[in-house]
C-alpha cells in the first residue's frame, strides 16, 4: 500500500476517531445539559417542597382558626340556648302565676256570684212565700166573693119572683 493510500487510511481512522470524539462531545454537552436540567428539576422540586409546607402550615393554621370558630360559635350557641331557655322559663312561670291569679280571681268572683245568688234566691223565696200567701188569701177571697155571687144570684131570683109576683097583681089591679 502506498503511502498516500496509508495516509488517507489514517486520516480516514482519525476522522472516525474525531467524529467519534464529536459524538461523545455532544454526549457529554447533553449529559451536561441533563445534569445541569437534573439539577435545576431538583432545585424546584426542593422549592416546591418548601411551599408545599408552608401551604401545610397555612392549610394546619386555617384548620386551628377553623376549630377555634366552631368552638366560639357552639359556645355563643349555647349561651344563646341558655339565655332562651331562661326567658322561656321565666315566661312559663309568668304565665302559670297570671293563670293562677286568673282562676283565684274567678273562684272569687264565682263565690261573691254563688253568694249574691243564694240571698236572691232566699229573698226570692220569701217573696215566693208572701206571693203564695197572697195566692191563698185572693183564693179564698174569690171563693167567698163566687159564694156571695151566688148567694146574691139567690136572693135576686128570690126578689125577682117577688117582683114579678108584685107585677102580676099590679096588672091585675090594673085591669
Amino acid at each position: 500500500m502506498s503511502k498516500y493510500a496509508q495516509a488517507a487510511d489514517a486520516l480516514k481512522r482519525q476522522a472516525v476517531k474525531y467524529e467519534a470524539l464529536m459524538a461523545a462531545a455532544k454526549d457529554l454537552e447533553a449529559l451536561g445539559s441533563l445534569d445541569q436540567a437534573a439539577t435545576e428539576a431538583e432545585n424546584k422540586r426542593n422549592l416546591m417542597q418548601v411551599e408545599i409546607d408552608g401551604l401545610d402550615k397555612q392549610i394546619a393554621e386555617l384548620t386551628l382558626h377553623a376549630s377555634e370558630m366552631t368552638v366560639q360559635a357552639a359556645n355563643d350557641a349555647a349561651a344563646i340556648i341558655g339565655d332562651a331557655t331562661t326567658a322561656a322559663e321565666a315566661t312559663v312561670r309568668a304565665a302559670e302565676e297570671s293563670a293562677s291569679n286568673i282562676l283565684k280571681k274567678a273562684q272569687d268572683d264565682g263565690s261573691k256570684l254563688m253568694a249574691q245568688a243564694a240571698s236572691e234566691k232566699a229573698k226570692l223565696s220569701s217573696e215566693l212565700g208572701g206571693l203564695q200567701k197572697a195566692i191563698e188569701g185572693a183564693k179564698e177571697e174569690l171563693a167567698r166573693l163566687f159564694a156571695d155571687k151566688a148567694s146574691a144570684e139567690k136572693e135576686l131570683g128570690e126578689k125577682q119572683a117577688k117582683f114579678d109576683k108584685l107585677q102580676a097583681k099590679l096588672r091585675e089591679l090594673m085591669a
